[in-house]
């Protein structure tokens, strides 16, 4: 873990002097709100609002974010690799809401959403599942940084590494799980004419394990397809799926579409993604947005 660590923060080091340099910074941000039931009896409700910058120079970008949670249950938390319902308690109790079982909030930095059940701190003896819904709480979440390198960027063809990590800033005893997250992904795109572009994602996370719950690092993968007309209009469309984060549940496979807006300065977008099994929210919907607030000096 430290060695991956440091290779991390050595590539970081390295590349962030020519990005400030560059005088690219854009501000990234959005709100999504995802809402399932998963195998609970009741539906958890999460909202995430996302505050970023990124800053750019040539084929390198790095990316720094924060995110601020609202949530009606603590049986739902999230990790880099998407939204695990780990049941939130290691015991049960009258309300149904348990002790501390760790409820981890981390922002996603890589790859597609990805949830995962482990129900054994909710089941009772007459085999019903205990709920954590108590209404509304916020929460600051880990911040994340990413750097993505561009290594091949040809007319049809286009190639791209990102490596991410999530700082453990919230311990157990808020809404962390206090330890690092590591992972990266691989982005390789095809354009199509000049209008479309397909692309294929592979990613794979380390996460952090809860001090009464160890995690699955999930390989991720995601395609999709985007299409921008000449008026700045922008359609895309994706299918994404991601290994089980804990032993004995099924996969995550969700679907989703997006439609942006592409103007001088910035982009805004609306995203819906539906998920096609119990251990995905059944539906996500979300506003994303980037505004540049430098050019670049070349």
């Amino acid at each position: 873990m430290r060695s991956a660590l440091s290779v991390v923060c050595a590539l970081a080091l390295g590349l962030i002097a020519p990005a400030l340099a560059a005088q690219s910074v854009h501000y990234e941000g959005g709100l999504s709100v995802a809402s399932g039931k998963y195998i609970y009896a009741e539906r958890t409700t999460s909202w995430v609002l996302t505050n970023g910058l990124a800053l750019s120079a040539g084929p390198v970008t790095i990316r720094a974010m924060l995110p601020v949670f609202r949530q009606n249950s603590v049986v739902v938390t999230v990790s880099s690799a998407g939204p695990i319902p780990t049941g939130g308690a290691t015991s049960t109790s009258d309300t149904g809401t348990g002790g501390s079982g760790g409820r981890g909030w981390h922002p996603q930095v890589v790859g597609s959403h990805q949830v995962a059940v482990e129900t054994d701190s909710l089941a009772v003896d007459s085999g019903e599942l205990v709920t954590g819904v108590s209404g509304y709480e916020l929460a600051v979440g880990d911040p994340s940084a990413s750097m993505t390198i561009g290594l091949l960027r040809g007319a049809a063809v286009g190639i791209s590494a990102t490596l991410g990590a999530k700082a453990p800033v919230t311990g157990t005893d808020g809404f962390g799980t206090g330890e690092w997250d590591l992972g990266g992904s691989v982005s390789l795109s095809h354009r199509i004419g000049f209008t479309g572009l397909v692309s294929l994602d592979v990613g794979y996370w380390h996460l952090g394990d809860l001090p009464d719950l160890d995690l699955r690092d999930p390989l991720l993968g995601s395609l999709s397809f985007a299409y921008l007309s000449t008026a700045g209009w922008g359609l895309g469309m994706n299918a994404s799926a991601a290994s089980a984060v804990i032993a004995g549940y099924p996969n995550a496979y969700q679907v989703g579409l997006n439609i942006n807006r592409v103007g001088r300065t910035g982009t805004l977008g609306v995203n819906i993604a539906v998920g096609l099994t119990d251990t995905t929210p059944d539906l996500t919907v979300g506003l994303s947005w980037r505004v540049g607030l430098t050019r670049p000096t070349w």
